[in-house]
């Protein structure tokens, strides 16, 4: 009986403030918003206090699913992009990366501690008419026309695998590490090619990288509203970008509270299919 007193002392002191700040950061802002997301949009972006279901059902609009299987396609292309590029990567500084491993690690990691606004404007650069890309391919004479991909569907996609594909290395590279490399030495023994010792040993064992490191690039890549409508322009829109619009452009407080709440509850349910399909415990393992 004492012991249980005697951790529950020790409990409480580390529960009050861990309580207190979910309740300041998370909580009470989803309150707010799940309020916002009730009432009714009066002239001038007011907002009128008057309950109503109409933010919910315009939703269900035809003209919002085209933004909504976008965002989808571009989210499923980022984290494919992602996992192929970095997958090999990941796999090379875990085996062979020896010492120097974490440098190289950390020397891909230091271009995001720049903003990301200021990245994607650097993408624009790159990528429009007069950029680096077409005045190099011209100074080369391999084209006579500036090639346009600025303000294009893969315009986006590269914005955003550039943004992500970083949360992707980081969980492959940490499941690779922590591999037993004893396994790949007895496949090789036992006669196993590289293709078989790949399919076979080494995505098999690292599974819980492979869609921890989804997750991670799926959560942002889908509410992203910054990369379309830099690289995209008004001819690419996803979800966020509809969302930043009702309550920047239109000043609609409820209508944009109602979408980002949908758009929350989509994230959600990728995180509780991810930790069914993978489990509670690797989420963590892969994510810490």
């Amino acid at each position: 009986m004492k012991k249980n007193k005697t951790n529950r002392a020790l409990i409480l002191p580390t529960i009050g403030p861990a309580t207190f700040v979910l309740l300041l950061f998370f909580l009470l802002p989803l309150g707010a918003i799940l309020f916002f997301s009730f009432m009714t949009r009066g002239d001038f972006g007011a907002v009128i206090y008057s309950f109503t279901l109409d933010n919910y059902i315009r939703i269900l609009q035809p003209s919002f699913y085209m933004p909504f299987f976008r965002s989808m396609g571009y989210t499923i292309a980022t984290v494919l992009i992602s996992l192929i590029i970095t997958y090999p990567l990941a796999y090379w500084l875990a085996f062979y990366g020896g010492r120097m491993r974490m440098v190289w690690l950390f020397l891909f990691i230091i271009p995001f501690w720049t903003s990301h606004l200021v990245r994607i404007y650097a993408w624009m650069f790159i990528l429009r008419d007069s950029g680096l890309i077409n005045l190099t391919l011209g100074r080369l004479g391999l084209i006579t026309e500036p090639l346009n991909m600025l303000f294009t569907p893969g315009a986006v996609v590269l914005g955003l695998v550039y943004s992500y594909f970083t949360f992707m290395l980081l969980a492959l590279f940490s499941s690779l590490d922590r591999m037993d490399k004893s396994v790949q030495e007895a496949a090789v023994d036992l006669g196993a090619s590289p293709f078989q010792r790949l399919l076979k040993v080494t995505l098999p064992m690292t599974k819980g990288g492979i869609i921890a490191g989804s997750v991670l690039v799926a959560v942002p890549t889908l509410g992203d509203y910054i990369v379309p409508d830099l690289l995209g322009g008004a001819r690419v829109s996803m979800i966020g970008n509809v969302v930043a619009d009702a309550f920047l452009r239109f000043a609609n407080w409820p209508f944009g509270s109602a979408l980002g709440l949908v758009l929350g509850a989509i994230v959600l349910i990728i995180i509780l299919a991810y930790m069914k399909f993978a489990g509670r415990e690797s989420l963590e393992r892969e994510i810490i």
